[in-house]
């Protein structure tokens, strides 16, 4: 087979073109993928949960919850390219801590994380309460007392690690599904949960229960990778005080809890 210089020339100049152009759209795809926020959730009902029911979701589209829909607002608002996943938390928190432009909500902002993450607050002020058995008698006036009770928590959890540094002991497990299941069955006294949460959860299972005390309040929020683009978080941190001031957070969180809810303000965290 003879090929001619110029036939020969013309083939190198189409290949080599070939070779660009494919590296070209390669370094495109990967710098529009690390353009793209990647969120972590839990499932946290009602905050956020598998729109079937199950214990993971890997789109958006089967995330529900008044949190989940208020990060989808948020990031809609500030156009800004997201994906979202519901995995447990313990995996969500270390994606988050070691990834840039990684998020997790629902995070409770404490002194130990404040400087781990950069944050987009407040997506809520709440309450961690003791809930107990509505037959069980438990009377508290201070957090000391409840050193003689056992105490549930799960992993990675801030109220579990506040409790845990107060000198209180803390039977573990994977997630809270489990503690609500062994405050029924008798094998704890006390749950420690958001407040909002353990009512919901308790309500979803028919079961009878009481917050017996308010161990503190608290501000929550989405917390961003330490190594997160800095006019990203600008820009998602003017969107939620937008949010706030239109109304449109409280109509998403009384569209869960009812319209009775009210906002807590900054003075009573």
């Amino acid at each position: 087979m003879n090929i001619s210089y110029r036939s020969w020339s013309e083939l190198v100049k189409t290949f080599t073109a070939m070779i660009v152009l494919l590296v070209g759209c390669s370094a495109f795809a990967d710098s529009s993928e690390s353009n793209v926020i990647r969120l972590y959730t839990e499932d946290f009902p009602p905050y956020s949960m598998t729109v079937d029911g199950s214990s993971s979701a890997d789109s958006a589209e089967n995330i529900t919850g008044f949190m989940a829909e208020i990060v989808k607002e948020l990031f809609s608002r500030a156009e800004i390219d997201y994906t979202m996943e519901l995995v447990p938390w313990a995996r969500a928190y270390e994606n988050t801590l070691t990834q840039p432009n990684h998020g997790v909500f629902t995070t409770v902002r404490t002194e130990e994380r404040e400087q781990q993450f950069s944050w987009i607050t407040p997506l809520l002020k709440s309450s961690w309460v003791f809930v107990a058995k509505a037959d069980a008698n438990i009377t508290l006036s201070n957090l000391s007392q409840a050193s003689q009770y056992r105490i549930g928590g799960y992993y990675e959890d801030a109220i579990a690690k506040h409790l845990e540094g107060q000198g209180l002991r803390i039977d573990y497990v994977p997630n809270d599904v489990l503690n609500m299941r062994k405050l029924v069955r008798g094998r704890i006294d006390l749950w420690p949960v958001v407040q909002a949460k353990g009512i919901w959860m308790a309500n979803s299972e028919g079961l009878e229960v009481e917050e017996v005390y308010t161990i503190m309040f608290t501000e929550m929020g989405l917390a961003m990778n330490k190594e997160s683009d800095p006019e990203l978080i600008h820009r998602l941190n003017i969107e939620m005080q937008s949010l706030k001031d239109d109304g449109t957070l409280l109509r998403i969180i009384r569209s869960y809890l009812g319209d009775e809810y009210e906002l807590l303000d900054t003075a009573e965290i």
